[in-house]
């Protein structure tokens, strides 16, 4: 299962370089900004929102590890055509918010024979936090018809 795996294309180096500055500088909150308004293209009015609200003190917490996330996929090359031989059946999330394009699952679903992209209505890259009940139901409907198979 993988829910919006980002191309490592997507991560521009100077959107990077601005990111570890305010790393570097302990800035966390505005760390967390950026990176949702720079890279994930978050609309300012539903970023205020979430900046309002009480999923983003967790969204800030984890930034640090998301930095160390944002590195390493900026340093790997991605081949999809690499993970064709892959026969189990694999989950491709998406949230019908997100800019699709910056995220691998369509390239991936072209070459994975078992792949199967499901959608989470009304939701963007963080769906698992801001809709954990439709994530999880999501998630349980494929492993237990993933055991069926």
């Amino acid at each position: 299962m993988l829910y919006e795996p980002a191309w490592p294309t997507a991560i521009r180096p100077d959107a990077l370089a601005a990111l570890e500055t305010l790393a570097a500088a302990g800035a966390w909150d505005q760390f967390a900004y950026a990176f949702f308004a720079n890279l994930l293209q978050v609309p300012t009015d539903e970023l205020d929102a979430l900046r309002a609200s009480d999923l983003w003190p967790p969204i800030v917490s984890d930034a640090q590890a998301s930095l160390r996330d944002l590195r390493a996929i900026h340093a790997y090359r991605f081949d999809p055509a690499r993970f064709a031989s892959l026969a189990v059946p694999v989950l491709l999330q998406i949230g019908t918010e997100s800019p699709r394009d910056l995220y691998v699952t369509d390239g991936l679903a072209a070459v994975l024979p078992k792949a199967r992209i499901e959608a989470l209505p009304g939701q963007a890259h963080e769906g698992m936090t801001t809709a954990p009940e439709m994530y999880a139901e999501a998630m349980m409907r494929f492993l237990l018809g993933a055991s069926e198979r």
